[in-house]
């Protein structure tokens, strides 16, 4: 029953102190009045915050400390970013390509238009002359149909882009230098393989049609072919024939991919020096 009546009069008790100490210090008048009246205030409010307003201090220099951090994370990133450039050099057989190619000369370029022409014209030949002789062939499969002829045909120029690849392929230079001696070898044993069958049966070739009725006989067996003295049957001049066709081809595809790498060695010798986005720097 006390205990109501007692809080109520500690609750009007406190102001009325308040009250009272500001007026005795106002009647007081003195020059450190209103300093007093302040620091009892502070002191009032220290009493009754104090644990809240330390806590209040204590998260604001929290973040304080957070916000100076990142701003110190930022700095880093932004100096390293600064570091970065937009483009940055291709990596070339595990090696960055930063080494400076001359300009083209006149000899390069020479070389480079002298080569390409030079696979064009095999090529071209190549295509032409496989073809007629698979049409000259009889076959009845290239009879009825002569396109079929340029599509066989078509498996020179298919072969060396392969062999081209192979070399390609190699990322040792070492390895890329066998290879293309390889390739040379071949095309140049192709190109005497085929120079000497055609070689072989050039004098039947030559000769005219006087010649060639000059040279039948009645009394000739039919063991001996048109050939003449050269000692060649029908059956050896149809080997003559498939020794030549593959000689031919077998040059025209080396040789040709030998002139593709040395296109490919004169354009890597005066390439400009090859860059890429950085994915840090965007």
């Amino acid at each position: 029953m006390n205990a109501t009546p007692a809080k109520s009069n500690n609750e009007n008790i406190t102001p009325a102190v308040h009250l009272e100490f500001i007026q005795n210090q106002l009647e007081n008048a003195g020059s450190s009045g209103m300093e007093e009246i302040e620091q009892y205030h502070r002191a009032l409010f220290l009493h009754h915050h104090a644990v809240e307003w330390e806590r209040f201090r204590q998260e604001a220099r929290t973040h304080e400390d957070k916000v100076a951090y990142l701003e110190t994370q930022l700095k880093k990133a932004e100096a390293a970013l600064s570091e970065k450039t937009k483009l940055i050099p291709v990596m070339v057989d595990g090696q960055e390509d930063v080494k400076p190619t001359p300009d083209w000369n006149g000899w390069d370029l020479a070389m480079f238009a002298a080569c390409a022409l030079g696979i064009v014209a095999l090529i071209t030949f190549g295509v032409l002359n496989i073809s007629f002789n698979l049409l000259e062939s009889g076959l009845v499969t290239f009879r009825e149909s002569p396109f079929r002829s340029y599509l066989w045909a078509a498996l020179l120029p298919v072969g060396a882009l392969a062999v081209k690849i192979g070399w390609d392929c190699l990322e040792d230079a070492r390895k890329r230098t066998i290879y293309l001696w390889s390739c040379l070898t071949l095309g140049m044993l192709g190109v005497l393989v085929w120079v000497s069958a055609y070689a072989l049966v050039y004098p039947t070739l030559s000769k005219g049609v006087n010649e060639q009725i000059s040279a039948l006989s009645v009394f000739d067996s039919a063991t001996p072919a048109a050939g003449g003295g050269s000692g060649l049957n029908f059956a050896g001049a149809k080997w003559v024939d498939v020794i030549t066709v593959a000689g031919q081809a077998m040059a025209e595809i080396f040789l040709s991919a030998v002139l593709g790498m040395y296109l490919t060695r004169l354009y890597a010798k005066h390439r400009p020096v090859r860059l890429a986005a950085d994915p840090a720097f965007a």
